[in-house]
């Protein structure tokens, strides 16, 4: 799951700037803690990927506690948002019964 993790990272990691730019340099400076604090801006923003990404930390537990209730709720706002891959992974979650 940590490399599809960290796959669906580097993907999407040219569709948006600023705050998401700043995410994605954090994560691959190996800064997570940091990375979830920006991607938690985009999210806020609007930015479906930022709350995908988001969820995917939350999900692993990189750079904050692992919380599959966390998870499950950004990847609900990125399929929200219109982001398939959170509408995928919240179904894999909800079937887990996470």
């Amino acid at each position: 799951m940590k490399k599809i993790s960290l796959l669906s990272i580097l993907l999407v990691s040219f569709c948006f700037a600023d705050d998401f730019s700043a995410a994605n340099e954090a994560f691959q400076d190996g800064d997570f803690q940091k990375a979830g604090e920006y991607y938690q801006k985009a999210c806020d923003d609007g930015n479906g990927a930022g709350c995908f990404n988001l969820a995917l930390l939350y999900n692993d537990g990189q750079g904050v506690k692992q919380n599959y209730h966390n998870a499950k709720k950004y990847y609900g706002k990125a399929c929200d948002l219109k982001y398939k891959m959170g509408c995928d992974n919240y179904k894999a979650l909800d079937k887990q019964g996470s």
